[in-house]
């Protein structure tokens, strides 16, 4: 199991990733979560950064927004067009580059 927790003291938020389980606040969600799916990049759209396929919000604004302490429904009535999935791959693509790791040569 992986714990994430982000934000300051008083606003943080703590996901816990135990195979499709995915723990946000107070609620538990059922959902594989596969970045690939949700985020893309291309040297076209925000010189690249990665983004939620479909449209030109940056997974870095998402992760800020959580950093900052707002809820996955805040988000959403802030960007009505997303999903939840949306927002949890975000956090999913967030991970997978925590664990990158590189050879020095």
């Amino acid at each position: 199991m992986t714990t994430i927790a982000l934000g300051d003291c008083h606003s943080a938020i703590r996901l816990q990733y135990k195979s499709s389980l995915l723990t946000f606040g107070d609620r538990l969600t059922k959902m594989p979560i596969n970045w690939r799916e949700h985020v893309v990049s291309s040297s076209d759209v925000l010189r690249g950064k990665p983004r939620i396929k479909g449209t030109r919000i940056p997974v870095s604004l998402i992760l800020g927004y959580l950093a900052a302490g707002k809820t996955d429904d805040q988000i959403l009535q802030e960007f009505p067009d997303l999903q939840k999935e949306q927002i949890f791959a975000c956090l999913d693509y967030a991970r997978d580059l925590a664990n990158f790791e590189t050879v020095a040569s």
